[in-house]
């Protein structure tokens, strides 16, 4: 006599299942992360603003004074849309742009208050990297 084998029908989560439901999640996730963490490119006199970053990393000091320039332009031209003025604030921070001071010091004067708040910070990041 044969035994019966009784199995359950209920089903049962594989490890296919799992795989492609961590799949689906990962390609979603692939999918938004550029949507959310993109930063729109300003541009002033043909150059954007990571290219004027990049340009004060220069060793010549007419081109830091430009680009210093060119940033601190951008910053009180745009509002901050997705964080423009930011970008640009950490820019002119990590290259020790003292060339940007004065500009800063009028951005100050701003009616703008994100301008205002920017700028403020961005001295302080400056001054600060100057005590060191």
């Amino acid at each position: 006599m044969a035994t019966a084998v009784h199995r359950s029908r209920r089903p049962r989560l594989t490890l296919i299942h799992l795989l492609l439901g961590l799949g689906l999640l990962g390609v979603a996730i692939g999918l938004l992360l550029p949507l959310v963490s993109r930063v729109p490119r300003e541009r002033y006199q043909g150059r954007d603003q990571f290219q004027w970053a990049a340009a004060l990393q220069s060793g010549d000091a007419a081109a830091r004074r430009q680009a210093a320039a060119a940033l601190c332009e951008i910053m009180r031209r745009h509002p901050s849309k997705q964080g423009v003025r930011w970008v640009v604030s950490d820019a002119l921070s990590e290259a020790g742009a003292v060339e940007a001071v004065p500009a800063l010091e009028e951005m100050r004067l701003s009616g703008d208050e994100d301008l205002r708040r920017v700028a403020e910070v961005t001295l302080e990041r400056l001054r600060a990297d100057a005590r060191k």
